[in-house]
């Protein structure tokens, strides 16, 4: 039996982890979706992939942009394998999308 109720706050612990996964999936969906410059890339393997930078919700261009690099996992179907606050390598690409409008 578990003293101190730390099955408890495993589960509690379980459901934080799961909500964080689902917010990171959404802001994943959301800045591929309306994201505002793309580059295709090689990674190191030397496979394709594309960096898509985007906001991570309505209103949040130009700040709190994240950077999603991604592969083709199937057709019509990506895997996210990078996901972080846009860094100065890929800044440029916001811009890419005030240019182009």
């Amino acid at each position: 039996m578990d003293e101190g109720g730390g099955g408890s706050s495993n589960a509690q612990d379980g459901q934080k982890r799961r909500r964080a996964w689902c917010i990171a999936c959404q802001e994943i969906g959301y800045a591929v979706l309306h994201h505002a410059g793309k580059e295709e890339i090689q990674d190191r393997n030397g496979l394709d992939a594309v960096v898509l930078v985007g906001p991570r919700h309505p209103g949040a261009l130009g700040k709190g942009c994240i950077e999603v690099i991604v592969k083709e996992a199937e057709h019509r179907d990506f895997v996210a394998f990078q996901i972080m606050t846009v860094t100065d390598v890929w800044r440029y690409l916001i811009g890419q999308h005030r240019h182009d409008r």
